[in-house]
């Protein structure tokens, strides 16, 4: 058996870049659409579709993430 091992900061960097910061892009967004007058039917639409444009940052830059990632393999 092997155990997958990853520094503690590595998980949260994740959780950061996979969760909170997407979920402050939505709420932000649809906060700004939504106080510009904009119907809150398509503030929503508007608020997912501002989700592209960071995960496709995120996508591009996979390679500099990529490289702070590391996992070691410890026997168990």
């Amino acid at each position: 058996n092997v155990n997958v091992i990853m520094r503690e900061s590595l998980g949260t960097k994740a959780l950061m870049l996979g969760y909170i910061l997407p979920f402050f892009v939505l709420i932000i967004s649809l906060m700004v659409f939504i106080l510009s007058g904009i119907n809150e039917g398509l503030s929503g639409i508007l608020s997912l579709g501002m989700l592209f444009p960071y995960y496709l940052a995120l996508y591009l830059g996979k390679n500099k993430i990529k490289r702070d990632f590391k996992f070691n393999l410890e026997k168990i």
